[in-house]
Protein backbone atom coordinates (compact mmCIF):
# COMPACT_ATOMS: atom_id res chain seq x y z
CA UNK A 1 0.00 0.00 0.00
CA UNK A 2 3.05 2.26 0.45
CA UNK A 3 5.69 0.73 -1.82
CA UNK A 4 9.36 1.48 -1.29
CA UNK A 5 9.92 1.63 -5.06
CA UNK A 6 7.81 1.69 -8.22
CA UNK A 7 9.25 0.68 -11.58
CA UNK A 8 7.44 1.03 -14.91
CA UNK A 9 8.75 -0.44 -18.14
CA UNK A 10 7.56 -1.12 -21.64
CA UNK A 11 8.77 -4.08 -23.69
CA UNK A 12 9.64 -3.86 -27.36
CA UNK A 13 6.32 -5.38 -28.46
CA UNK A 14 4.44 -2.81 -26.38
CA UNK A 15 3.75 -4.85 -23.24
CA UNK A 16 3.73 -2.62 -20.16
CA UNK A 17 5.24 -3.78 -16.91
CA UNK A 18 4.58 -2.39 -13.45
CA UNK A 19 6.62 -3.46 -10.45
CA UNK A 20 6.13 -2.44 -6.84
CA UNK A 21 8.48 -3.34 -3.99
CA UNK A 22 7.34 -3.47 -0.38
CA UNK A 23 8.67 -4.80 2.95
CA UNK A 24 11.36 -7.35 3.59
CA UNK A 25 9.84 -10.70 4.53
CA UNK A 26 10.32 -11.95 8.14
CA UNK A 27 13.63 -13.75 7.50
CA UNK A 28 15.03 -10.47 6.12
CA UNK A 29 16.37 -12.33 3.08
CA UNK A 30 13.83 -11.49 0.43
CA UNK A 31 11.60 -8.55 -0.38
CA UNK A 32 7.93 -8.61 -1.38
CA UNK A 33 7.25 -7.55 -4.97
CA UNK A 34 4.01 -7.01 -6.89
CA UNK A 35 3.82 -7.48 -10.67
CA UNK A 36 1.19 -5.48 -12.53
CA UNK A 37 -0.84 -5.12 -9.31
CA UNK A 38 -1.78 -8.81 -9.35
CA UNK A 39 1.02 -11.28 -8.72
CA UNK A 40 2.82 -11.16 -5.35
CA UNK A 41 6.22 -12.82 -5.18
CA UNK A 42 9.63 -12.61 -3.47
CA UNK A 43 12.87 -11.24 -4.92
CA UNK A 44 16.38 -11.19 -3.59
CA UNK A 45 17.12 -7.87 -1.99
CA UNK A 46 20.17 -7.24 -4.23
CA UNK A 47 17.80 -7.23 -7.24
CA UNK A 48 15.77 -4.54 -5.55
CA UNK A 49 19.03 -2.64 -4.90
CA UNK A 50 19.97 -2.74 -8.59
CA UNK A 51 16.69 -1.04 -9.49
CA UNK A 52 16.59 1.39 -6.59
CA UNK A 53 18.89 3.95 -8.23
CA UNK A 54 18.93 7.71 -8.20
CA UNK A 55 19.10 9.80 -11.35
CA UNK A 56 22.73 10.60 -10.47
CA UNK A 57 23.50 6.86 -10.46
CA UNK A 58 22.01 6.35 -13.89
CA UNK A 59 23.27 9.37 -15.79
CA UNK A 60 26.60 9.73 -17.54
CA UNK A 61 28.47 11.98 -15.15
CA UNK A 62 31.61 12.24 -17.25
CA UNK A 63 32.58 15.24 -19.33
CA UNK A 64 33.15 13.04 -22.38
CA UNK A 65 30.86 10.48 -23.99
CA UNK A 66 33.36 7.63 -23.79
CA UNK A 67 36.12 8.08 -21.25
CA UNK A 68 37.80 4.83 -22.37
CA UNK A 69 38.37 6.21 -25.88
CA UNK A 70 41.61 8.11 -26.52
CA UNK A 71 41.25 11.79 -27.36
CA UNK A 72 43.05 12.59 -30.62
CA UNK A 73 41.98 16.18 -31.27
CA UNK A 74 41.67 18.97 -28.73
CA UNK A 75 40.67 22.59 -29.29
CA UNK A 76 40.67 25.33 -26.68
CA UNK A 77 39.05 28.75 -27.13
CA UNK A 78 38.57 31.56 -24.64
CA UNK A 79 35.55 33.83 -24.92
CA UNK A 80 35.43 37.53 -24.01
CA UNK A 81 32.80 37.77 -21.28
CA UNK A 82 33.18 41.36 -20.12
CA UNK A 83 33.85 39.96 -16.66
CA UNK A 84 37.62 39.96 -17.07
CA UNK A 85 38.12 43.23 -15.21
CA UNK A 86 40.68 44.38 -17.80
CA UNK A 87 40.62 48.03 -18.85
CA UNK A 88 41.25 48.65 -22.55
CA UNK A 89 40.37 51.33 -25.08
CA UNK A 90 38.55 49.10 -27.55
CA UNK A 91 37.47 45.92 -25.77
CA UNK A 92 36.09 43.00 -27.83
CA UNK A 93 32.39 42.41 -28.10
CA UNK A 94 30.99 40.21 -25.35
CA UNK A 95 30.93 36.67 -26.69
CA UNK A 96 33.77 37.24 -29.13
CA UNK A 97 36.18 34.30 -29.25
CA UNK A 98 39.93 34.62 -28.94
CA UNK A 99 42.58 32.68 -30.84
CA UNK A 100 41.65 29.04 -31.29
CA UNK A 101 44.31 26.62 -30.04
CA UNK A 102 44.20 23.33 -31.96
CA UNK A 103 46.16 20.20 -31.03
CA UNK A 104 46.13 16.83 -32.72
CA UNK A 105 47.84 13.44 -32.63
CA UNK A 106 47.61 10.36 -34.82
CA UNK A 107 47.16 7.89 -31.96
CA UNK A 108 47.42 7.60 -28.19
CA UNK A 109 51.11 6.69 -28.57
CA UNK A 110 51.90 9.52 -31.00
CA UNK A 111 53.03 12.96 -29.77
CA UNK A 112 50.70 15.94 -29.73
CA UNK A 113 51.32 18.63 -32.33
CA UNK A 114 49.99 22.15 -32.37
CA UNK A 115 48.15 23.00 -35.60
CA UNK A 116 46.98 26.49 -34.61
CA UNK A 117 47.82 29.27 -34.01
CA UNK A 118 51.09 27.84 -35.37
CA UNK A 119 52.19 24.54 -36.81
CA UNK A 120 54.70 23.49 -34.16
CA UNK A 121 55.61 20.85 -31.60
CA UNK A 122 53.45 20.79 -28.49
CA UNK A 123 54.51 20.43 -24.87
CA UNK A 124 53.50 16.82 -24.28
CA UNK A 125 53.37 16.90 -20.48
CA UNK A 126 51.30 20.09 -20.30
CA UNK A 127 48.81 18.96 -22.96
CA UNK A 128 48.53 15.42 -21.57
CA UNK A 129 47.75 16.76 -18.11
CA UNK A 130 44.87 18.95 -19.31
CA UNK A 131 43.45 16.32 -21.70
CA UNK A 132 43.52 13.68 -18.95
CA UNK A 133 41.85 16.07 -16.52
CA UNK A 134 39.03 16.68 -19.03
CA UNK A 135 38.71 13.02 -20.03
CA UNK A 136 38.44 11.65 -16.51
CA UNK A 137 36.65 14.48 -14.73
CA UNK A 138 33.47 13.39 -12.91
CA UNK A 139 30.50 15.74 -12.71
CA UNK A 140 28.54 16.47 -9.54
CA UNK A 141 25.70 18.70 -8.35
CA UNK A 142 23.74 18.51 -11.60
CA UNK A 143 21.21 21.19 -12.37
CA UNK A 144 18.63 20.00 -14.92
CA UNK A 145 16.91 22.51 -17.17
CA UNK A 146 18.30 25.60 -15.39
CA UNK A 147 15.98 28.59 -15.56
CA UNK A 148 18.83 31.05 -16.19
CA UNK A 149 22.21 30.16 -17.61
CA UNK A 150 23.48 33.59 -16.59
CA UNK A 151 23.21 32.51 -12.93
CA UNK A 152 25.90 29.93 -13.63
CA UNK A 153 28.20 32.07 -15.79
CA UNK A 154 27.11 30.85 -19.24
CA UNK A 155 25.96 34.08 -20.83
CA UNK A 156 28.45 33.88 -22.30
CA UNK A 157 30.61 30.91 -21.31
CA UNK A 158 34.25 31.66 -20.49
CA UNK A 159 35.81 28.73 -22.37
CA UNK A 160 34.82 26.37 -25.16
CA UNK A 161 36.61 23.04 -25.55
CA UNK A 162 36.07 20.87 -28.61
CA UNK A 163 37.43 17.35 -28.75
CA UNK A 164 37.24 14.19 -30.82
CA UNK A 165 38.22 10.65 -29.80
CA UNK A 166 39.24 7.50 -31.64
CA UNK A 167 35.94 5.75 -31.00
CA UNK A 168 33.40 7.62 -33.12
CA UNK A 169 35.57 10.58 -33.99
CA UNK A 170 32.67 13.02 -33.82
CA UNK A 171 33.16 16.38 -32.16
CA UNK A 172 32.09 16.93 -28.59
CA UNK A 173 31.87 20.41 -27.10
CA UNK A 174 32.14 21.53 -23.51
CA UNK A 175 31.43 25.01 -22.21
CA UNK A 176 32.85 26.31 -18.94
CA UNK A 177 31.08 28.99 -16.95
CA UNK A 178 32.55 31.85 -14.96
CA UNK A 179 36.09 30.76 -14.09
CA UNK A 180 36.41 33.48 -11.46
CA UNK A 181 33.51 32.18 -9.41
CA UNK A 182 34.16 28.93 -7.59
CA UNK A 183 31.27 27.18 -5.87
CA UNK A 184 31.24 26.34 -2.18
CA UNK A 185 32.13 22.78 -3.15
CA UNK A 186 35.27 23.97 -4.96
CA UNK A 187 33.90 23.45 -8.44
CA UNK A 188 33.15 25.32 -11.65
CA UNK A 189 30.13 24.78 -13.87
CA UNK A 190 30.33 22.89 -17.16
CA UNK A 191 27.74 22.33 -19.88
CA UNK A 192 27.89 19.65 -22.55
CA UNK A 193 26.52 20.56 -25.93
CA UNK A 194 23.26 18.72 -26.60
CA UNK A 195 22.30 18.32 -22.93
CA UNK A 196 19.77 20.34 -20.90
CA UNK A 197 21.81 20.13 -17.73
CA UNK A 198 24.85 21.76 -16.19
CA UNK A 199 27.11 20.30 -13.56
CA UNK A 200 30.23 21.00 -11.54
CA UNK A 201 33.77 19.67 -11.97
CA UNK A 202 36.77 20.27 -9.76
CA UNK A 203 38.00 23.84 -10.21
CA UNK A 204 41.57 22.52 -10.50
CA UNK A 205 41.00 22.03 -14.21
CA UNK A 206 40.95 25.82 -14.73
CA UNK A 207 44.53 26.07 -13.44
CA UNK A 208 45.60 23.94 -16.42
CA UNK A 209 43.99 26.18 -19.04
CA UNK A 210 46.51 28.01 -21.27
CA UNK A 211 47.14 31.65 -20.41
CA UNK A 212 48.27 32.58 -23.89
CA UNK A 213 47.83 31.21 -27.44
CA UNK A 214 51.32 29.70 -27.34
CA UNK A 215 51.21 28.29 -23.81
CA UNK A 216 50.90 24.74 -25.19
CA UNK A 217 53.80 25.15 -27.59
CA UNK A 218 56.90 23.16 -26.77
CA UNK A 219 59.53 25.64 -25.55
CA UNK A 220 62.19 23.04 -24.78
CA UNK A 221 64.68 22.27 -27.50
CA UNK A 222 64.66 18.58 -26.54
CA UNK A 223 61.07 17.38 -26.39
CA UNK A 224 61.78 13.70 -25.66
CA UNK A 225 62.68 12.38 -22.23
CA UNK A 226 66.33 12.69 -21.20
CA UNK A 227 66.13 9.08 -19.98
CA UNK A 228 65.70 8.00 -23.62
CA UNK A 229 69.05 9.49 -24.67
CA UNK A 230 71.89 7.13 -25.48
CA UNK A 231 74.53 9.35 -27.12
CA UNK A 232 75.25 13.11 -27.21
CA UNK A 233 77.76 14.75 -29.55
CA UNK A 234 78.48 18.46 -29.09
CA UNK A 235 80.52 20.56 -31.53
CA UNK A 236 81.30 24.26 -31.96
CA UNK A 237 82.27 27.34 -29.92
CA UNK A 238 85.09 25.50 -28.15
CA UNK A 239 82.99 22.41 -27.47
CA UNK A 240 84.12 19.13 -29.01
CA UNK A 241 83.12 16.05 -27.05
CA UNK A 242 80.95 12.96 -27.14
CA UNK A 243 79.02 11.42 -24.25
CA UNK A 244 77.61 7.90 -24.26
CA UNK A 245 75.38 6.05 -21.83
CA UNK A 246 76.93 2.75 -20.81
CA UNK A 247 74.69 0.09 -19.29
CA UNK A 248 75.35 -0.25 -15.58
CA UNK A 249 77.95 2.53 -15.62
CA UNK A 250 75.95 5.66 -16.46
CA UNK A 251 77.15 8.50 -18.67
CA UNK A 252 80.76 8.51 -19.84
CA UNK A 253 82.94 10.87 -21.87
CA UNK A 254 84.04 8.73 -24.79
CA UNK A 255 85.77 11.53 -26.69
CA UNK A 256 88.20 12.91 -25.72
CA UNK A 257 89.49 10.28 -23.33
CA UNK A 258 89.37 11.60 -19.76
CA UNK A 259 90.49 9.58 -16.76
CA UNK A 260 89.03 11.73 -13.97
CA UNK A 261 85.42 12.38 -14.94
CA UNK A 262 82.83 13.64 -12.47
CA UNK A 263 79.55 11.70 -12.66
CA UNK A 264 77.81 14.65 -11.04
CA UNK A 265 79.02 17.01 -13.77
CA UNK A 266 77.78 14.59 -16.45
CA UNK A 267 74.34 14.19 -14.87
CA UNK A 268 74.05 17.96 -14.45
CA UNK A 269 74.94 18.49 -18.11
CA UNK A 270 72.26 16.07 -19.33
CA UNK A 271 69.69 17.78 -17.10
CA UNK A 272 70.71 21.21 -18.44
CA UNK A 273 70.45 19.94 -22.02
CA UNK A 274 66.92 18.80 -21.29
CA UNK A 275 66.02 22.19 -19.77
CA UNK A 276 67.21 24.30 -22.74
CA UNK A 277 64.19 26.48 -23.55
CA UNK A 278 63.25 29.03 -26.17
CA UNK A 279 62.36 32.57 -25.23
CA UNK A 280 60.51 33.32 -28.49
CA UNK A 281 59.52 31.77 -31.81
CA UNK A 282 60.56 33.75 -34.91
CA UNK A 283 58.79 32.84 -38.11
CA UNK A 284 60.61 31.41 -41.08
CA UNK A 285 62.77 28.51 -42.18
CA UNK A 286 66.09 27.56 -40.51
CA UNK A 287 68.15 28.74 -43.51
CA UNK A 288 66.67 32.23 -43.16
CA UNK A 289 68.56 32.51 -39.87
CA UNK A 290 71.81 30.93 -41.04
CA UNK A 291 71.04 27.64 -39.33
CA UNK A 292 71.99 25.76 -42.48
CA UNK A 293 75.56 26.83 -41.57
CA UNK A 294 75.41 26.63 -37.76
CA UNK A 295 78.07 27.89 -35.35
CA UNK A 296 77.45 24.89 -33.09
CA UNK A 297 75.30 21.80 -33.03
CA UNK A 298 74.28 18.85 -30.84
CA UNK A 299 73.66 15.42 -32.39
CA UNK A 300 71.38 13.20 -30.33
CA UNK A 301 70.84 9.44 -30.52
CA UNK A 302 68.02 7.78 -28.60
CA UNK A 303 67.74 4.25 -27.27
CA UNK A 304 65.23 3.32 -29.98
CA UNK A 305 67.74 4.27 -32.69
CA UNK A 306 66.02 7.56 -33.58
CA UNK A 307 68.27 10.62 -34.04
CA UNK A 308 67.77 14.38 -33.77
CA UNK A 309 69.90 17.48 -34.14
CA UNK A 310 69.90 20.84 -32.39
CA UNK A 311 71.48 23.68 -34.37
CA UNK A 312 72.75 27.03 -33.04
CA UNK A 313 73.62 30.28 -34.81
CA UNK A 314 74.92 33.41 -33.15
CA UNK A 315 72.56 36.38 -33.35
CA UNK A 316 74.71 38.99 -35.14
CA UNK A 317 72.53 41.93 -34.16
CA UNK A 318 72.13 40.83 -30.53
CA UNK A 319 75.18 38.97 -29.17
CA UNK A 320 73.28 37.94 -26.06
CA UNK A 321 71.02 35.65 -28.10
CA UNK A 322 71.20 32.63 -30.37
CA UNK A 323 68.91 31.31 -33.03
CA UNK A 324 68.39 27.55 -32.64
CA UNK A 325 66.31 24.65 -33.83
CA UNK A 326 64.32 22.31 -31.67
CA UNK A 327 64.55 18.56 -32.21
CA UNK A 328 61.37 19.01 -34.28
CA UNK A 329 63.25 21.39 -36.62
CA UNK A 330 61.30 24.52 -35.58
CA UNK A 331 63.28 27.78 -35.25
CA UNK A 332 63.52 29.44 -31.83
CA UNK A 333 65.44 32.25 -30.20
CA UNK A 334 67.24 31.66 -26.91
CA UNK A 335 69.56 33.42 -24.48
CA UNK A 336 73.29 32.91 -25.03
CA UNK A 337 73.86 32.56 -21.28
CA UNK A 338 71.69 29.44 -21.27
CA UNK A 339 73.57 27.93 -24.19
CA UNK A 340 76.91 28.57 -22.47
CA UNK A 341 76.04 25.70 -20.11
CA UNK A 342 76.02 23.29 -23.04
CA UNK A 343 78.85 24.52 -25.27
CA UNK A 344 81.52 23.75 -22.68
CA UNK A 345 85.12 22.68 -22.84
CA UNK A 346 85.52 18.91 -22.22
CA UNK A 347 87.46 19.75 -19.06
CA UNK A 348 84.11 20.83 -17.64
CA UNK A 349 83.47 17.15 -16.94
CA UNK A 350 86.70 16.51 -15.07
CA UNK A 351 86.43 15.98 -11.36
CA UNK A 352 87.36 18.99 -9.21
CA UNK A 353 88.37 16.73 -6.31
CA UNK A 354 92.15 17.23 -6.00
CA UNK A 355 92.78 15.41 -2.76
CA UNK A 356 90.64 13.03 -0.75
CA UNK A 357 91.73 10.48 1.84
CA UNK A 358 90.40 8.82 4.97
CA UNK A 359 91.07 11.29 7.74
CA UNK A 360 90.87 8.59 10.41
CA UNK A 361 93.53 6.50 8.65
CA UNK A 362 96.08 9.34 8.31
CA UNK A 363 99.22 8.47 10.28
CA UNK A 364 101.83 10.91 8.96
CA UNK A 365 101.76 14.33 7.26
CA UNK A 366 104.85 15.56 5.46
CA UNK A 367 104.67 19.08 4.06
CA UNK A 368 106.55 22.26 3.30
CA UNK A 369 105.16 25.74 3.83
CA UNK A 370 107.03 28.93 2.93
CA UNK A 371 110.27 26.95 2.57
CA UNK A 372 109.97 25.38 6.02
CA UNK A 373 109.64 21.61 6.42
CA UNK A 374 107.09 19.94 8.70
CA UNK A 375 106.47 16.33 9.67
CA UNK A 376 103.57 15.32 11.91
CA UNK A 377 103.06 11.74 13.07
CA UNK A 378 100.14 10.14 14.86
CA UNK A 379 101.30 7.96 17.76
CA UNK A 380 98.74 6.17 19.95
CA UNK A 381 96.04 8.53 18.75
CA UNK A 382 97.98 11.75 19.37
CA UNK A 383 99.80 13.90 16.84
CA UNK A 384 103.48 14.61 17.49
CA UNK A 385 105.68 17.15 15.68
CA UNK A 386 108.74 15.32 14.33
CA UNK A 387 109.96 18.33 12.36
CA UNK A 388 110.84 21.08 13.12
CA UNK A 389 112.72 19.68 16.06
CA UNK A 390 111.71 20.59 19.59
CA UNK A 391 108.27 21.77 18.51
CA UNK A 392 104.83 20.67 19.63
CA UNK A 393 101.24 21.22 18.70
CA UNK A 394 99.59 23.96 20.68
CA UNK A 395 96.37 21.98 20.40
CA UNK A 396 95.63 18.52 18.96
CA UNK A 397 92.72 20.07 17.07
CA UNK A 398 95.26 21.94 14.91
CA UNK A 399 96.19 18.65 13.21
CA UNK A 400 92.51 17.86 12.67
CA UNK A 401 91.98 21.31 11.18
CA UNK A 402 94.86 20.72 8.77
CA UNK A 403 93.45 17.35 7.68
CA UNK A 404 89.96 18.81 7.27
CA UNK A 405 91.32 21.62 5.10
CA UNK A 406 92.92 19.12 2.72
CA UNK A 407 90.40 16.27 2.59
CA UNK A 408 88.43 16.77 0.57
CA UNK A 409 90.15 19.55 -1.34
CA UNK A 410 88.30 20.77 -4.42
CA UNK A 411 89.75 22.85 -7.21
CA UNK A 412 87.89 26.02 -8.09
CA UNK A 413 88.73 25.53 -11.78
CA UNK A 414 90.93 23.66 -14.25
CA UNK A 415 93.61 25.99 -15.59
CA UNK A 416 95.25 23.71 -18.14
CA UNK A 417 95.27 20.08 -19.19
CA UNK A 418 99.06 20.17 -19.54
CA UNK A 419 101.67 20.89 -16.91
CA UNK A 420 103.54 23.56 -18.91
CA UNK A 421 106.58 25.45 -17.58
CA UNK A 422 106.67 25.12 -13.74
CA UNK A 423 107.97 28.68 -13.43
CA UNK A 424 104.82 30.02 -15.10
CA UNK A 425 102.78 28.77 -12.16
CA UNK A 426 105.24 29.22 -9.31
CA UNK A 427 105.92 25.49 -9.04
CA UNK A 428 109.69 26.01 -9.29
CA UNK A 429 109.53 27.54 -5.79
CA UNK A 430 106.13 26.38 -4.44
CA UNK A 431 104.54 28.03 -1.45
CA UNK A 432 103.09 24.77 -0.13
CA UNK A 433 103.60 21.05 -0.77
CA UNK A 434 101.79 18.31 1.08
CA UNK A 435 101.61 14.53 1.19
CA UNK A 436 100.03 12.20 3.72
CA UNK A 437 100.56 8.56 4.64
CA UNK A 438 97.33 6.67 5.21
CA UNK A 439 97.22 3.27 6.83
CA UNK A 440 93.77 1.62 6.66
CA UNK A 441 92.85 -0.28 9.82
CA UNK A 442 96.41 0.22 11.09
CA UNK A 443 97.76 -2.38 8.66
CA UNK A 444 101.27 -1.40 7.45
CA UNK A 445 100.84 -3.61 4.37
CA UNK A 446 97.98 -1.37 3.19
CA UNK A 447 99.78 1.90 3.82
CA UNK A 448 99.96 4.29 0.88
CA UNK A 449 101.20 7.81 0.28
CA UNK A 450 98.71 10.37 -1.08
CA UNK A 451 100.21 13.34 -2.88
CA UNK A 452 102.18 15.37 -3.19
CA UNK A 453 99.88 18.35 -3.63
CA UNK A 454 101.77 21.41 -4.83
CA UNK A 455 100.44 24.98 -4.48
CA UNK A 456 102.26 27.71 -6.38
CA UNK A 457 101.74 31.34 -7.28
CA UNK A 458 98.64 33.52 -7.20
CA UNK A 459 96.79 33.33 -10.51
CA UNK A 460 97.33 36.16 -12.96
CA UNK A 461 93.69 37.22 -13.10
CA UNK A 462 92.43 36.52 -9.57
CA UNK A 463 94.34 37.20 -6.37
CA UNK A 464 91.92 34.95 -4.46
CA UNK A 465 93.14 31.83 -6.28
CA UNK A 466 96.43 29.97 -6.62
CA UNK A 467 97.78 27.42 -9.11
CA UNK A 468 98.04 23.83 -7.91
CA UNK A 469 98.96 20.36 -9.15
CA UNK A 470 98.28 16.93 -7.70
CA UNK A 471 100.19 13.73 -8.21
CA UNK A 472 98.16 11.39 -10.40
CA UNK A 473 96.05 14.18 -11.89
CA UNK A 474 96.83 15.67 -15.28
CA UNK A 475 97.19 19.40 -15.77
CA UNK A 476 97.14 22.52 -13.62
CA UNK A 477 94.26 23.47 -11.32
CA UNK A 478 93.19 26.46 -9.28
CA UNK A 479 92.55 26.39 -5.53
CA UNK A 480 91.19 29.03 -3.24
CA UNK A 481 93.56 31.37 -1.42
CA UNK A 482 91.48 30.51 1.65
CA UNK A 483 93.44 27.23 1.88
CA UNK A 484 96.71 29.11 2.39
CA UNK A 485 95.10 31.40 4.96
CA UNK A 486 93.90 28.38 6.94
CA UNK A 487 97.29 26.63 6.84
CA UNK A 488 99.13 29.76 7.93
CA UNK A 489 96.79 30.10 10.92
CA UNK A 490 97.15 26.42 11.86
CA UNK A 491 100.95 26.44 11.70
CA UNK A 492 101.19 29.51 13.90
CA UNK A 493 100.61 27.24 16.92
CA UNK A 494 103.46 24.87 15.91
CA UNK A 495 105.91 27.65 15.18
CA UNK A 496 105.38 29.29 18.57
CA UNK A 497 105.10 26.23 20.80
CA UNK A 498 108.34 24.49 21.85
CA UNK A 499 109.20 21.49 24.04
CA UNK A 500 112.32 20.72 26.07
CA UNK A 501 115.02 19.13 23.93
Amino acid sequence: DEPKLRVYAEAEEGTEISLQFGFMEPTQTYRYALLNGETLFLVEDNQYFELNRTLLDLRNRFTVDDREADILRFEFTRVWTGREGVEMDNPPEVGEESVNIVLERDSAEAPWRMLAPADAAANQEVVDELVAEIQFAVGRNFVDNPESLADYGFEPASVRITLADDAEGREQRLYFGNLDRTTEQGGIYVMKEGQDAIFQVDAHVATLFPRSPYAFRERRLLSRQASELERIEVRGHGADFTLALEEGAGWRVVSPQLSDVSSTALSTFVAQLKSLSAMSFPEGLPEEYGLDQPDAWVDLTFEDGETAQLLFKWHEEAPDYYFATQDSGDVVRMEAAVLDRILVDPNHFRSRDLMRFSRLDAVMMNFTFEERDYVLERVHGSWLVRQPANRALDNQSDADRLINALSPLRATAIESTEAGDPADYGFDAPLFTFQVLVQPEGDPDQAQMVGPLTVGAITVDNDMERYATMEGREGVFRVSQELITQIRDILRGIDTTSVMP
